[in-house]
């Protein structure tokens, strides 16, 4: 790992529904210093957003039938602004994409993404603004 200046996010929330995956990258991102919280399903995290408030949610968007788009357009309501985004997709198809924004999702992650680079756009909650980057 590469040496990063003290994260601004404090407070990661993975929602994923293969647990192998979330349970990864949550013992990441505890280790890397963050409160971290984890849900299985989509719907589990519409409670964990209610009391933990998340500076960063990493949500797989095809997560229980596609409702980790509808996660990330709640989140994006609740939290406006002052929540970082973070789609996580094995597909990253045109559709995905495009649903994607209409859901306010700022960086949509391949997941094989390289660890280091997640973290970079988690530490520095660089939103993409008025536009989705794919990396």
């Amino acid at each position: 790992m590469s040496a990063l200046p003290r994260p601004t996010a404090r407070r990661v929330l993975i929602v994923d529904d293969e647990r192998y995956e979330a349970d990864t990258l949550s013992l990441f991102f505890t280790a890397m210093g963050y409160a971290v919280r984890k849900a299985y399903r989509p719907s589990d995290a519409v409670a964990i957003c209610d009391t933990f408030m998340p500076d960063v949610a990493l949500v797989d968007v095809c997560a229980a039938n596609m409702a980790g788009f509808d996660l990330a357009k709640y989140l994006r309501e609740k939290r406006r602004e002052a929540v970082l985004i973070v789609g996580m997709t094995v597909k990253g198809f045109t559709p995905d994409r495009e649903r994607s924004r209409e859901a306010g999702i700022d960086h949509l992650f391949m997941k094989s993404a390289d660890l280091d680079l997640l973290l970079s756009f988690v530490a520095h909650r660089r939103p993409a603004k008025s536009h989705l980057r794919i990396v």
